[in-house]
């Protein structure tokens, strides 16, 4: 995923969470990255999702792709399959759904197909990936922007 800022740097609270709220979303991921005013993209492992400063979760972790895209709106992604290209180098189709969400988690618009071609990770989607590459992969093309 690249450089990662500690959070004293990034202006993030210092405090873990309380063993409540890490069990309540189940957070493993070190990082949580700010998106609207008090809300954050954190991941359980294998997903992503929005939580709020308390850990509760507005959006579940069932997210491969997560973006603000405007004031009060955000795009989220969700596997749906993918396929193998075959071309003697590292690369696959991942296929997914993707809708907008508001600040409150709500979908704000229907489930739209997408497809992305990933070159030099692997020959076939592994679940671990969607972690790895980070919130604004595994997105539209015209949405990562």
């Amino acid at each position: 995923m690249g450089h990662k800022t500690p959070a004293s740097e990034a202006g993030l609270p210092l405090n873990p969470p309380s063993e409540d709220v890490a069990r309540q979303v189940r957070i493993i991921c070190a990082d949580q990255v700010p998106i609207f005013d008090s809300l954050f993209i954190a991941c359980d492992g294998n997903k992503w999702g929005i939580v709020d400063g308390a850990g509760k979760e507005v959006v579940p972790f069932i997210c491969d792709g997560i973006k603000q895209t405007g004031e009060n709106r955000a795009v989220i992604s969700v596997y749906r399959g993918s396929y193998s290209l075959n071309t003697g180098i590292p690369r696959y189709v991942y296929q997914g759904t993707w809708y907008f969400v508001g600040v409150d988690g709500k979908r704000k618009s229907r489930d739209k197909k997408f497809g992305i071609t990933v070159e030099f990770v692997a020959d076939f989607h592994q679940p671990w990936f969607v972690i790895e590459q980070g919130p604004s992969f595994y997105l539209p093309e015209d949405l990562k922007k």
